[in-house]
């Protein structure tokens, strides 16, 4: 998708980041996908109403808004792909 490939070029499956986490030098303790809840209610949905704001705030300031539509984008993004990808947070330990 042209989105990751600009945005996020390293994106990776879970599989993929535990077997790079171990070949680091790490033991693997936990991984979780944070819940779609907690990326909307806590970020993309205060973000989308800040976004309002400050478009038309800086509404005759064009590298303002090419940077508030690229976030408008990923939180379209997220509300339509929420399903094929999400944030995994990695619990690791050094390997002594």
């Amino acid at each position: 998708m042209k989105f990751w490939d600009k945005e996020y070029p390293h994106i990776k499956p879970i599989e993929d980041n535990l077997s790079i986490i171990q070949s680091s030098g790490y033991k693997i303790i936990d991984h979780f996908i944070l819940p779609k809840k907690a990326w909307l209610k806590n970020y993309y949905i205060p973000l989308e109403t800040t976004l309002k704001v400050m478009t038309e705030q800086y509404k005759d300031n064009l590298d303002a808004q090419k940077l508030f539509q690229s976030l408008y984008t990923e939180i379209n993004i997220y509300r339509r792909y929420s399903d094929f990808y999400g944030y995994v947070f990695y619990i690791m330990q050094r390997k002594d």
